[in-house]
């Protein structure tokens, strides 16, 4: 295809599920939207996986329907008209019973022969656990559309297919409470977490037909940043897990922490306590209420940052690294942060409605409220404020009671605790439980500013500022003059990805004998710069430099296995 071809509808056979609808795009790339993989039997009940498609042939052009949540921050990195190769897409529609659905992009190649067993990419979205879905749009544009990455693996011989998915988030995922643990016990399904099992469902429903678009079962790498990549991180500890490879960007099992059914109990019971009369019919549960209730009075009514996943004794066991491993094989994992998570932290100082810095008093609630759930941290009760060298490493000793003071050093000490350090800390943990000398763990750190001219943080390695670079959906919208500095970028980081998914080693791995109580020489670490000019570090230290490896050896100083490395 031309580079200014248009997009043509495409008819594709697939041997167990029929006949679909797509689009075959530049580079001889196509492209599946909206397929469902899994049904809700009713609210607050486990999914169950799809074997069939509901309709002959069935409409694969336009996205899904996705989860009903309140209405989401925007981040409009570009604005401007499609290009020509670009297909039209109408935004998606909420629907609390039939958002879960995956969208595939694959070579055509692989299409035309399924025997090719290519490597597949599964892409987990964020959002917090809150809100998010595969199909944000941005001017018409898929923030998380796959094709450049999918056409970069055919160029460079290396081809992978790539999956998005959605779940439920927001209260219709993440509600749990006592009589709900019931209601699900009485269906014979696990207890909550419905948006973690339903992106179980979603790569089982790979493991069973993505060979039919020319993918392997065998070969699933799983990715997310922020809550996506808590989720992943999550499902690398479920049993019975069926993918082989796990990219962690941002956010981990320890970071955004799952917490106990008591403490769950008290949001459910402020939940019930929100709803109107008429949601409270007499003589029925507070159970049937939430249930029953108009979908709108769970996702409009209710303001949060980020919800937390449930420990449930049999998926979740605890919130340290050790104890969710129940002992299983280490998968293969690639995991790091942005060196800007700070935006994110201080969008969490920031009141929404005004969008102005909140006061002392909540600021301090809200740094207790985030680390509480800290599965890295041996006490997070009152970290920071009783570890002196701690806040003495941030510069924070002399606004331990005024943060607003100093928004900037509050907002990275804690972006660092939620996001960067937690991945190092389970990097070391992980690579330390593997038999010697073997290295299953490759860290980075992504230091690639955001050049879309609509940044929020104008040219910064912001929050998740790796998807934008490994997606490059709207590269003709980079301003000319910084194209250069982005293709090289967006290359390097692609070229990083695809390897790994191939199953390759994208850098060296983590040493075995890198530990907790030498952090700042752990390596090595591959840090991506501007320009594409990314290298290889042997140590945290060399890499990051000596006032953040100073910063990072004073929390894990305070991590629940520090004391126990070596």
């Amino acid at each position: 295809m031309g580079s200014t071809t248009a997009p043509k509808e495409f008819t594709f056979e697939h041997a167990k599920l029929g006949e679909l609808k797509g689009w075959h795009r530049q580079g001889d790339i196509v492209q599946f939207r909206g397929i469902p993989f899994a049904s809700i039997p009713g609210r607050f009940r486990q999914s169950v996986l799809r074997h069939a498609l509901p309709t002959q042939p069935f409409d694969a052009t336009q996205p899904g329907p996705v989860c009903p949540t309140s209405p989401p921050p925007t981040l409009n990195f570009w604005d401007g008209p499609l290009t020509e190769e670009y297909p039209v897409l109408k935004q998606p529609v909420e629907d609390e019973f039939e958002c879960l659905n995956l969208s595939i992009t694959a070579p055509l190649a692989a299409l035309e022969n399924t025997e090719l067993n290519l490597p597949v990419f599964t892409f987990i979205h964020g959002g917090g656990f809150v809100g998010g879905n595969q199909s944000i749009q941005v001017a018409g544009r898929e923030m998380f559309d796959m094709h450049n990455l999918v056409q970069r693996s055919v160029r460079t011989h290396k081809p992978i297919i790539a999956v998005t998915i959605n779940y439920r988030v927001g209260l219709l995922g993440f509600l749990a409470s006592r009589s709900l643990a019931e209601f699900n016990k009485s269906h014979g399904e696990p207890v909550g977490n419905y948006g973690l099992h339903d992106q179980s469902r979603a790569i089982e429903w790979l493991s069973y037909f993505i060979n039919g678009f020319g993918g392997d079962p065998s070969r699933i790498t799983i990715q997310g940043t922020s809550a996506g990549s808590a989720s992943c991180h999550y499902q690398s500890f479920f049993p019975r897990r069926q993918f082989s490879r796990v990219i962690l960007a941002s956010g981990g099992l320890t970071s955004i922490g799952p917490l106990s059914l008591d403490k769950l109990q008290q949001l459910y019971d402020r939940v019930v306590a929100a709803l109107d009369t008429e949601d409270s019919q007499s003589g029925t549960s507070s159970l049937d209420n939430v249930r029953h209730c108009p979908v709108q009075h769970l996702t409009h009514r209710h303001e949060f940052d980020l919800l937390n996943p449930l420990v449930d004794g049999e998926y979740i066991l605890d919130n340290t690294i050790l104890a969710a491993s129940r002992g299983e094989e280490v998968l293969p994992i690639m995991m790091g942060a942005t060196a800007f998570e700070d935006d994110l932290a201080t969008f969490l100082f920031t009141d929404l409605k005004s969008m102005t810095l909140k006061s002392d008093g909540q600021i301090l609630s809200k740094i207790k409220e985030v680390l509480s759930a800290n599965g890295m941290l041996r006490d997070p009760t009152n970290f920071p404020f009783n570890q002196p060298a701690v806040l003495e490493s941030y510069g924070l000793t002399s606004t331990v009671s005024c943060p607003s003071q100093n928004v900037e050093g509050w907002s990275r000490f804690v972006a660092h605790c939620i996001f960067n350090i937690p991945n190092v800390h389970s990097a070391l943990v992980t690579q330390r439980a593997l038999p010697k000398p073997e290295g299953r763990v490759w860290l980075y750190h992504y230091d690639v500013g955001n050049l879309y001219p609509g940044c929020h943080v104008p040219k910064r390695p912001h929050h998740g500022a790796n998807d934008p670079v490994l997606f490059n959906v709207a590269p003709d919208l980079i301003l000319e003059e910084e194209r250069p500095s982005w293709e090289a970028s967006v290359l390097q980081t692609q070229d990083a990805w695809i390897a790994f998914i191939n199953e390759e080693s994208p850098w060296d791995p983590l040493r075995h004998e890198s530990s907790l109580s030498k952090s700042e020489s752990a390596g090595p670490v591959f840090c991506f710069r501007d320009h594409g000019k990314g290298r290889q570090h042997n140590t945290l230290q060399d890499g990051l430099g000596d006032l953040t490896a100073r910063q990072y050896v004073s929390v894990i100083a305070e991590s629940c296995e520090y004391h126990r490395s070596g």
